[in-house]
């Protein structure tokens, strides 16, 4: 939907997503995409003028979605490494086929 900005991050998300990044360009030499965290404000992030999920965990500022240069599985393995191991994510998952989703807490 119009929101202003889907790209809050808590300061420990954004310290993390940034150490992700680092880890990520050493492992490829390119970057990656952010494409959503959460509101400013909080709440749910409407992405499909439904008000319903997909975006229900991103209402607190803990959670990222990345992206690479493709979706596939090499690209989106090459993101979870960085975002557990070189950025300190509890989990990274590929969601929808279409991007990595990581998460700061477990819910």
């Amino acid at each position: 939907s119009n929101h202003n900005s889907v790209f809050y991050a808590t300061p420990a998300v954004a310290t993390r997503t940034k150490a992700t990044s680092s880890f990520y360009s050493q492992l490829t030499g390119s970057p990656f995409i952010v494409t959503a965290a959460s509101l400013v404000f909080g709440g749910l992030n409407d992405i499909n003028f439904n008000w319903r999920p997909p975006h229900q965990t991103h209402g607190i500022g803990t959670d990222v979605d990345m992206d690479g240069p493709a979706d596939n599985w090499r690209v989106w393995q090459k993101l979870i490494r960085a975002g557990v191991r070189g950025g300190g994510f509890k989990k990274c998952e590929v969601h929808f086929q279409n991007h990595v989703h990581c998460y700061a807490l477990l819910y």
